[in-house]
């Protein structure tokens, strides 16, 4: 008897085969948008990162292996290109952490070995992007035509990843014949095929769909991409697979659960140590500040969003402040959020050590004449006591008080400060700001831009900042490289108030991003309101 495997494919420098290596195991070059769900996942774990195939089943959930997401951390995924390594413009590269594993799967025996990775975001789709249906329960059978696709090794002697998509034609043998190879150790849950030679999956291909034709032009997945034989895979063994039919009431529950917010038991993510740490290394009476300096002949920068954003519509964002902090040391600018008629909510570093503040109101131009822009100064503020930049951005949270209450007007208006219940994996968000639009840009946008980000776990936001991340912090990112980046701290991070008519509330205030960049697909970091909001009532009460 045969023993079955997967291997996972590690990556390094020589992990790809050359381009005349033209088949997954006997298959040919896939046509650019022929398999427009299919997916490339990059595995980050805390033993080294590997490959996966994966496919798209709707817009926002990559449907793979158990064991391709398995003690996962971090997932990099790329969508709309046939190739890992060439230039495409169609390809898009989406990263996140969250991922589910079939609760009973067994890394031993492969049991039950499906997994779902969910994206932050929806993913907008395309004509080399598209989801592929899940077939139902019947549609597989003894002698079905089946294709499957990926970029695993093309033969047993060639050890890299194709750079091409691959795809090969197979048949579905019984379970029988399957266990004459691998004896019981096949299961009900599991379907094999093989070809007349050796076609079939190699390392780097599981996890990817295999597929069956639905009418003229339609596929439905019926299978994934699980396990090959021992002997090698271009011995004349069957490949193995999970079958999808009979996992398809639970991807459907872990999906829609999940898309409402509520959370399920996912891959395990272990602490671990400090990858990343904020924007400075924190050390002894070093501070830890994140703000944008800001010079006499300042340049401001026109392109239109923060870091993967949009220009916000005049008015859109009404409780939306620019702030210019003076210190001895200079002046430095933030983002700040009106929250009745005389306070200002920011973060802490916004106002540490400073002896005056210039407010802008009103206008979503920094620079720029506009008739609804209010400037106003003051140098009253209050900082949270517990806030030490020497230590850590723990505590981020001041207010500012103007000298005189504002007069409100369609461009001038507060925004409700959130207390509990808005907050959690998945829920989508928007942070505003005038800060830099590029790790290359140095200056400051004119236009006040917004992007749309999603709350991840705790968890997963500690494997970039380790223990700096308390309770009171919480962390975003979107599916590409959206976040905030210097000048947009202390701006706030909003959603909907889930009331029925457009109303938004405060959930949060910007306070760090990685010292990777602005750019890089590590998320940004926030403190909670919601965590203060007793703080904030009572400091705007007696002040």
């Amino acid at each position: 008897m045969n023993f079955y495997v997967f291997v996972l494919c590690t990556l390094f420098a020589s992990c790809y085969s050359k381009p005349n290596n033209v088949g997954i195991i006997g298959g040919k070059v896939a046509r650019v948008g022929e398999f427009p769900w299919q997916a490339a996942v990059y595995v980050d774990t805390a033993d080294g990162k590997f490959f996966c195939g994966g496919s798209l089943i709707n817009n926002q959930w990559i449907l793979t292996a158990g064991h391709c997401v398995y003690n996962a951390r971090l997932f990099t995924i790329h969508l709309g290109s046939i190739t890992l390594q060439a230039g495409d413009p169609n390809r898009v590269v989406l990263s996140t952490s969250t991922s589910v594993a079939f609760p009973n799967f067994d890394p031993l025996t492969l049991e039950h070995d499906i997994g779902l990775i969910k994206l932050h975001m929806k993913v907008e789709l395309s004509d080399y992007i598209q989801p592929i249906e899940l077939a139902d329960i019947g549609a597989i059978s003894e002698g079905s035509a089946a294709i499957i696709s990926g970029w695993g090794q093309t033969a047993d002697a060639t050890a890299g990843l194709s750079n091409n998509l691959q795809y090969t034609n197979v048949v579905v043998i019984s379970n029988n014949e399957c266990k004459q190879t691998y004896g019981d150790q096949i299961k009900n849950t599991m379907i094999c095929t093989a070809g007349n030679f050796n076609e079939g999956i190699c390392t780097g291909d599981t996890g990817g769909p295999l597929i069956r034709a639905k009418g003229a032009d339609n596929y439905v997945q019926i299978a994934v991409a699980g396990f090959f034989s021992q002997s090698g895979c271009e011995q004349l063994h069957p490949s193995g697979y999970i079958r999808t039919d009979l996992y398809k009431a639970w991807i459907q529950n872990v999906t829609e659960t999940m898309n409402r917010g509520q959370n399920l038991v996912s891959a395990k993510m272990k602490p671990l140590l400090l990858l990343f740490s904020f924007i400075f290394v924190i050390s002894a009476k070093k501070s830890v500040i994140n703000l944008r300096r800001v010079n006499d002949s300042e340049n401001f920068n026109s392109r239109p969003r923060i870091i993967g954003g949009n220009a916000a519509a005049s008015g859109q964002f009404p409780w939306q402040v620019a702030i210019y902090k003076d210190t001895p040391d200079g002046r430095y600018f933030c983002s700040g959020a009106l929250i009745n008629a005389r306070w200002v909510l920011t973060a802490a570093q916004c106002v540490y050590e400073a002896t005056q503040f210039t407010i802008q109101m009103g206008s979503n131009q920094l620079s720029s004449n506009d008739e609804n822009r209010v400037i106003v100064t003051t140098s009253t503020y209050v900082i949270h006591e517990g806030f030490d930049p020497t230590i850590s951005l723990a505590n981020d949270i001041a207010l500012i008080k103007l000298r005189m209450p504002i007069t409100f007007t369609d461009y001038i208006e507060p925004i409700i400060v959130a207390n509990f219940g808005y907050l959690y994996p998945g829920r989508v968000v928007k942070a505003a700001g005038w800060g830099q639009t590029s790790d290359e840009d140095s200056g400051l946008a004119n236009s006040l831009n917004f992007v749309e980000i999603g709350i991840i776990e705790q968890n997963a936001c500690k494997t970039y900042f380790g223990n700096q991340l308390v309770d009171t912090m919480i962390c975003a990112e979107g599916n590409y490289n959206e976040g905030i980046c210097f000048g947009d701290i202390g701006g706030p991070l909003i959603t909907s108030a889930d009331v029925g008519i457009e109303l938004y509330v405060h959930v949060a205030i910007a306070s760090f991003i990685s010292q990777n960049g602005c750019e890089s697909l590590d998320p940004t970091g926030y403190t909670r309101v919601d965590s203060f909001y007793a703080w904030i009532d009572n400091a705007t009460r007696h002040n």
